[in-house]
């Protein structure tokens, strides 16, 4: 496991955890006031109160160690997020987040049946391309292509070609660059990477962001059937890249 994976499994488990602390006090606090309430109203009526003041006693303290577990957990969170960003802005990025996941979905499209993506591309699923012997009648659901589609973005063909341009041109991209970049290269393949054709390339190399932002808007195939919607993305992922 890499070093950003323990990083990123360290801020996972604090916020899970965090979360919890904060569910659970939020349940103690309302059972709380629901025993303050039963309790003034006996006092109210006149009657021998069925909620001790002991009881109520016993959840304030409860609810003042689950506030100091909260704010423990919340600056672990801090911590662990200061921790991945330092790193990453040392080393780049190296998975793609959860907007980057939705900037590449809004694009796609989702189709549970293949299709011909307009480019003579057999496609299903995010804009998962199959062979032409695929079977007409087999379908995919929601559920196997969302994680099918992380797994593909962060893997071998697509996200190492992207760990690979910033180790190769010594820029360390940063989580917005890393995801607009993934999407560009989900879109047209990972051949821009290395090849001084590309103008992409040319100016990642060089370390110009908003040339490698404006080379973006290159890549849209003009005269195509599917140029405005290429055009639409390209924009996107400029936007992103410079945000």
């Amino acid at each position: 496991m890499s070093r950003d994976e323990n990083l990123v499994k360290a801020v996972q488990l604090a916020r899970r955890k965090r979360d919890a602390t904060a569910k659970e006090l939020s349940e103690v606090r309302a059972t709380r006031v629901r025993l303050k309430a039963r309790h003034a109203k006996s006092v109210d009526a006149g009657v021998t109160p069925d909620v001790s003041r002991a009881r109520i006693a016993a959840y304030t303290v409860k609810v003042g160690l689950l506030d100091g577990r909260l704010d423990g957990w919340q600056r672990r969170v801090k911590r662990a997020e200061a921790k991945l960003t330092k790193y990453r802005a040392r080393n780049g990025a190296t998975r793609v987040s959860d907007r980057g996941v939705a900037l590449v979905k809004e694009f796609e499209g989702f189709s549970p049946t293949a299709y011909d993506d307009g480019l003579g591309y057999k496609t299903i699923g995010w804009g998962f391309r199959v062979p032409e012997e695929y079977p007409a009648g087999r379908s995919i659901t929601r559920a196997q292509a969302d994680p099918l589609l992380r797994e593909k973005l962060d893997g071998e063909r697509y996200g190492a070609a992207v760990r690979r341009a910033q180790t190769l041109a010594r820029y360390p991209l940063n989580q917005n660059q890393y995801d607009a970049l993934l999407s560009f290269t989900f879109n047209l393949g990972p051949g821009w990477v290395g090849d001084n054709d590309w103008t992409i390339w040319r100016k990642l190399k060089a370390r110009d962001k908003r040339g490698v932002a404006d080379a973006l808007l290159l890549y849209r195939n003009p005269g195509s059937p599917v140029e405005a919607g290429l055009r639409r993305r390209r924009e996107a992922e400029r936007r992103l890249f410079l945000s």
